[in-house]
């Protein structure tokens, strides 16, 4: 067989949605051919997760071109560029390789044969040929979401027969060739967001085929034409939003009978709306008016609305940021029921939310932001079941939240921050359970934060700040755990600071200021590893300053000013920075940094009561120790009075009981009866171990049922122990630290290891059955090799051991 490319007709190869990788060498020529079947009359791998066909055609190794069809490689994984032996299928019309990861330029050599070009949603890159101009044959050219640059080739113009050509999200500069008025029956123009400039060529106007023109998000300039609507009577997508257009709204647009996508925001455009719009645009479905200078805060601006309760088919309605005056018309109440979004803020709109706003019932989003609205919040907004959104800041409505807001289990934002309301937060609020951020800072509503803001688990930002709440900050703030944002400043809460805030890991910003919170600084706040802005400023607390607020890597800005703090404020972290930290009005601080200007403290109030592991770990080796001396004296006391019962035994020594329980950490088979065990203590042990390396007692509020500290720890082995360890034991003074950075690595990897190691001992040790807790010599002889390794030279990396606890799980004697 020779090269000649002579297979047979009606040939269509189709490769798309599958999962191949790339072109091979072979899959287009081999020896001057294409791979392929000629005796089948199609070749289909469309959404496969295979090549199976690709691989039989491989097999069949026979040659020949495209004849007369389509070559579809869309959806796939291909990289590389597009093979320049595209130009042997000298015979394909069809060429569709869009969505793949083509890189490269486009050849400037395909087939004269070609009408359709889909190269969309790829890599390519460099400028669009200009020998496409001699591509007479084509009707449709995508180049939709690459990187081009460079600008249209005026050669375009020449493709009397193209219908589509879009070329937008490019980096295409230049200005829109005037050629392209010359194309006698386009019907899509597409160059949004590129980088284009200059005048829209007043030609584009006047193809009166043109159903599609997308020209938003440019530097295009100039206004547009007044009779837009009567040149273009075919227009059912005009978007021209984001450039720098200027003038009158075109008044023509009311003619546009088959609108359906009508965006003109972000255009400059000013002056009134045609009172007539809607009209006669029965298939509108999107009118976007949004970021214009329109309206002149007249009662009449909006009355345009009046016209498009003949859309029966709207869905999306924008005027926000405009100057539209008035109120809102009750023929609001008559817009489409298919309508999802009604955005009209930041505007100039007075009077009260029409009640007939009810009859909306699949909207997803009701943006009224920034306008004059007064009077209360409809009861009957608890009619629009689909609400996700409810944006109502910064009005003047006034009276309660209505209760009926907790009909709308949908909403995942509620945004009501400055206006006049007042009352308590509904109870009902508890069903919205998928809520997100809840905004309702600067009113006048009073009452408890209610406890059941804790059910908000997908909660992200809450701000109740400038209210008049009271009472306590609830404990079950501590369940929100995507907490990124809490405000509750100027406020009149009162009570402890809820030391459960420190499961909101998320937390990065924390405004607890102008309330009457006392009690001291929760140490716990040290967990918070992502907090950024933490104020605390304005309250009555009063106590030291945590120490753990040092080693908050990410903590920028801390206000503590004007409380009854006392002690030595910390040098470490933001405390290091003047610029970041504001202490005043606290009589009773010393030390600190000498910018802080503050007096030196008395060595008795220095701070010497940093645990670490140095000391943690020497304390955890003793007790084991001592726990096997008083065993021995029991066994010999047994020994003298083997005619003594155990309870007599254990009368006269009492002390035997708490040899590893003198903190009363007793196993729970002790408090039903359970006798005194060796295991018991192990248990008793492992617990205290925990306690003392998180700083969390197993009678904390965290804990519950479902979760003891035993769980706590056991979850975070091994890659999250450092985020349970409490950060006072990792505290060292700075002269501890190594000057040279490899050995600061080592140093810190050290004081991971042991920190795992010790709490892999407490786990083992206060497991909950007594047949898996470890064995009392083992966690000895654990406990010594983590002292070796943590106190003696190898911490420096002198001496190199690697540690292992022989003894751990059920190893017994």
């Amino acid at each position: 067989m020779d090269g000649d490319l002579d297979g047979g007709d009606g040939i269509e190869v189709v490769l798309g949605g599958n999962e191949v990788g790339g072109f091979g060498p072979g899959f287009w020529v081999m020896g001057g051919g294409f791979w392929t079947d000629s005796g089948v009359g199609g070749f289909h791998l469309q959404r496969r997760k295979d090549d199976g066909c690709l691989g039989s055609v491989k097999q069949r190794q026979q040659w020949c071109d495209l004849a007369d069809q389509s070559l579809y490689l869309q959806e796939n994984r291909f990289q590389g560029k597009i093979p320049l032996e595209l130009n042997r299928l000298f015979r394909l019309q069809h060429l569709n390789f869009s969505s793949n990861s083509l890189q490269g330029e486009i050849p400037t050599n395909f087939s004269n044969s070609l009408r359709v070009i889909d190269l969309r949603s790829n890599d390519i890159v460099g400028k669009i040929p200009n020998s496409f101009g001699s591509l007479s044959k084509v009707i449709y050219l995508d180049l939709h979401s690459n990187n081009l640059i460079g600008g249209i080739p005026p050669s375009i113009g020449n493709l009397s027969l193209l219908k589509i050509v879009d070329l937008g999200r490019n980096s295409l500069t230049g200005s829109i060739p005037h050629s392209i008025g010359q194309i006698p029956n386009l019907l899509v123009f597409g160059v949004g967001s590129t980088k284009l400039s200059g005048i829209v060529p007043p030609q584009l106007y006047n193809i009166s085929t043109l159903r599609h023109l997308l020209i938003a998000d440019n530097q295009l300039t100039g206004t547009l034409p007044q009779d837009i609507g009567v040149t273009l009577p075919n227009l059912t997508h005009l978007s021209v939003g984001e450039n720098q257009f200027g003038g009158p709204f075109p008044v023509s647009l009311s003619n546009a009978s088959r609108m359906r996508i009508l965006d003109l925001s972000l255009s400059n455009l000013s002056g009134p709306v045609p009172f007539d719009l809607g009209r006669m645009m029965k298939d509108l479905r999107w009118l976007n008016l949004e970021i214009n200078k329109l309206g002149s805060g007249d009662a009449s601006d909006l009355r345009f609305i009046d016209s498009l309760t003949n859309c029966s088919k709207l869905e999306i309605l924008g005027l926000a940021e405009n100057g539209f005056g008035g109120v809102l018309p009750t023929s609001i109440a008559n817009l489409s029921s298919h309508l999802n979004v009604l955005a009209a803020g930041q505007n100039q709109l007075v009077g009260t939310i029409p009640l007939g706003i009810s009859n909306l019932i699949n909207l997803t989003i009701l943006a009224l932001e920034e306008n004059l609205f007064s009077g209360v919040i409809p009861f009957e907004i608890g009619k629009l079941r689909n609400l996700r959104r409810i944006i109502f800041y910064k009005n003047k409505m006034s009276g309660p939240i209505p209760e009926s807001i907790g009909n709308l289990t949908k909403i995942f934002e509620l945004d009501l921050e400055d206006n006049n309301l007042n009352g308590t937060v509904p109870s009902s609020i508890e069903n919205i359970l998928g809520l997100q951020k809840l905004i309702l800072s600067h009113n006048f509503l009073t009452g408890p934060i209610p406890k059941t803001v804790g059910l908000f688990s997908s909660l992200t930002f809450m701000n109740l700040a400038q209210n008049a709440f009271i009472g306590v900050l609830p404990l079950e703030i501590g369940k929100l755990n995507n907490l990124q944002g809490l405000d509750v400043s100027e406020n009149k809460l009162s009570g402890h600071i809820p030391s459960t805030l420190e499961n909101c890991l998320k937390l990065e910003d924390l405004f607890l200021e102008g309330n009457t919170f006392q009690g001291s600084i929760p140490p716990s706040f040290g967990s918070l590893k992502g907090i950024e802005s933490l104020d605390l400023s304005r309250n009555n607390l009063s106590g030291e300053i945590p120490e753990d607020l040092a080693a908050l890597v990410l903590l920028k800005n801390l206000n503590l000013s004007f409380n009854n703090l006392v002690g030595e404020v910390p040098l470490q972290g933001v405390f290091g920075n003047l610029s970041m930290i504001s202490l005043v009005g606290n009589k009773g601080l010393c030390g600190g940094i000498a910018e802080m200007r503050l007096p030196t403290c008395p060595k008795s109030i220095k701070k010497g009561n940093r645990l670490g592991l140095k000391i943690i770990v020497p304390v955890a080796c003793i007790i084991p120790f001592l726990s096997l001396v008083l065993l021995l004296v029991v066994f010999l006391r047994k020994r003298e009075q083997k005619n003594k019962s155990l309870s007599q035994l254990v009368k006269g020594d009492d002390f035997l009981r708490y040899d590893l329980c003198f903190l009363n950490y007793l196993n729970a088979e002790y408090g039903i009866g359970g006798k005194t065990s060796i295991e018991g203590d192990v248990y008793s042990y492992g617990i205290f171990l925990l306690e003392m390396l998180t700083g969390k007692r197993p009678i904390d509020e965290l804990f519950t049922i479902r979760q003891s500290l035993h769980e706590f720890c056991k979850v975070a082995l091994p890659e999250r122990v450092m985020e349970i360890i409490d950060s006072r034991m990792l505290l060292e003074d700075p002269t501890e630290a190594e000057n040279d950075a490899q050995k600061e690595r080592v140093r810190q990897d050290k004081i991971r290891e042991c920190s795992v190691s010790l709490v892999r001992i407490g786990i083992a040790c206060s497991a909950e059955s007594p047949s898996e807790r470890m064995n009392i010599k083992d966690v000895i002889v654990g406990l010594m090799k983590i002292k070796e390794v943590f106190l003696g030279v190898g911490i420096h990396g002198r001496r190199q051991m690697r540690m292992r606890l022989t003894g751990e799980g059920t190893s017994r004697d």
